[in-house]
């Protein structure tokens, strides 16, 4: 079945389990927002009180045609389990789409978190048109997904898109990991050095010409120009997408790129041609891509 062959107007439920905070809304199958839902506090170390309020949520609505969970760690593609829960380790090894689909009487599908940002891009982002784009997601860790051949790529055992893993050059043998280019990291980095910021303040800080703060966001963007540049050469993109906070502040692009023309000369010609820039989701982007996760398995229909 083609995304052409669903039916239109159904009632979708997006369903974002993330370490913090569980958000969910309600669209119909061309991803337009029926009911905005809301947000609840997520319980960790739990199963049956995080199970509780992901019911809680489904019964909020009535006729519903499908529903679409992300969740932080690793799924397994072909049996749905989560095999890996990342933030929330009660999910560790649980079949949460069984559980559900168990429950109710309408198609449950299930994706890694990043994954869901990338298909998201895809179905109405800033990927809609692009058949091989990266999305990297930049926040307490370093993850994202892929598009290749306009389809989401994740690899022999559901890992790939885990950029945060990859080594790259660092003086200091405990930072080699690209994880060192997250948000959490980098306010880390300040704060060892006296500053106590949110990543609003430290670019405001960064604007007022702080030497130290000026060192330690150099650093920060060489070590995330090196990764985005092995990635590059590596998969060949159209775009590469940056999500997460940071991906607001607008300097930072061409900031990576001015890295990025400093590793190899001939980068700079290469780099020019693949377009560096936001997600166009944010908070929602869990929901949304979800959502189509659901309708691209084809289950969604008369």
């Amino acid at each position: 079945m083609t995304r052409g062959d669903i039916v239109k107007d159904k009632r979708l439920l997006g369903i974002d389990i993330g370490g913090t905070n569980i958000k969910y809304g309600l669209y119909d199958d061309a991803g337009r927002s029926l009911d905005e839902g809301g947000m609840l506090d997520t319980v960790r170390d739990d199963l049956e009180i995080l199970l509780e309020k992901i019911y809680g949520i489904v019964e909020k609505y009535d006729m519903l045609d499908g529903l679409g969970i992300s969740v932080p760690g690793g799924v397994d593609k072909e049996s749905g389990i989560v095999f890996e829960g990342g933030a929330i380790r009660s999910l560790d090894r649980v079949d949460l789409r069984g559980i559900l689909a168990k429950r109710y009487d309408f198609p449950v599908a299930i994706e890694n978190d990043a994954n869901c940002a990338t298909l998201a891009e895809k179905w109405l982002g800033n990927g809609k048109n692009s058949e091989t784009f990266v999305c990297m997601t930049i926040g307490t860790g370093v993850g994202g997904g892929m598009i290749i051949g306009g389809k989401l790529h994740v690899g022999h055992r559901d890992f790939a898109g885990e950029f945060g893993y990859m080594r790259v050059h660092a003086s200091d043998k405990n930072k080699l990991s690209l994880h060192e280019a997250s948000t959490e990291m980098l306010l880390n980095s300040v704060k060892d050095v006296g500053f106590s910021l949110t990543g609003k303040e430290f670019f405001e800080k960064l604007d007022s010409g702080e030497k130290i703060i000026e060192e330690i966001y150099a650093d920060w963007i060489d070590r995330l120009a090196e990764g985005i540049f092995n990635i590059a050469v590596v998969i060949d993109p159209e775009k590469i997408l940056i999500g997460g906070g940071i991906s607001s502040q607008q300097r930072i692009y061409a900031d990576i790129r001015a890295s990025i023309a400093r590793l190899i000369e001939v980068s700079a010609y290469y780099i020019a041609k693949i377009e560096i820039m936001p997600c166009h989701f944010h908070n929602d982007a869990g929901k949304i891509g979800a959502i189509y996760k659901l309708l691209s398995e084809g289950v969604v229909c008369e």
